[in-house]
């Protein structure tokens, strides 16, 4: 057992020297002690990155799979749609399916006269929206005007360019 001074000299040296050993011991630990958790953490991040990784592939799978047993359902209710329709039909009298028929034939008559006047919009000079397209504007392309309409022009009326060249289109 090495010899302890009970001096109160000796003592005090004893402090100090405790104390000047503390810091450095202090460092040392704390030195060691990053190191450890520094090595921990990067273990922990590539662990939970390796999980993020299994989580979106397992997640990836399972909204493929979600995805495909949507479109077989959407299909089979397509289906399934048309089948209760016809049986609906059935289960319906014979005055309320007459009305049906003349409601339907009505809106048939909507769509192909709305289809009708878009087509014509389409084929119409859009300055005068009377007489059918039939110049095309050589350096912008645009295929929009009547002959009459497109003499008094001096631009295009979508893009703005000034026309130098115009060629007449005859659709057949």
């Amino acid at each position: 057992m090495p010899y302890q001074s009970t001096s109160r000299h000796s003592q005090q040296r004893h402090r100090y020297f405790n104390q000047q050993q503390q810091p450095q011991q202090q460092e040392h630990d704390d030195e060691n002690f990053n190191q450890t958790t520094g090595k921990q953490e990067s273990q922990h991040k590539d662990w939970i990155s390796k999980k993020k990784i299994k989580q979106k592939n397992k997640y990836s799978s399972k909204i493929k799979d979600l995805k495909r047993q949507l479109a077989e359902k959407d299909e089979r209710f397509e289906n399934e749609r048309f089948k209760l329709s016809v049986k609906e039909c059935n289960k319906l009298t014979t005055p309320y399916l007459k009305l049906l028929k003349q409601d339907i034939s009505e809106a048939l008559k909507l769509i192909e006269n709305e289809l009708s006047d878009r087509e014509d919009r389409e084929r119409n000079c859009i300055v005068c929206m009377e007489n059918q397209r039939e110049i095309v504007f050589l350096q912008c392309k645009h295929f929009i005007t009547c002959s009459s309409c497109a003499d008094q022009l001096r631009e295009c009326p979508i893009c703005r360019q000034s026309i130098t060249k115009s060629m007449k289109v005859i659709l057949s």
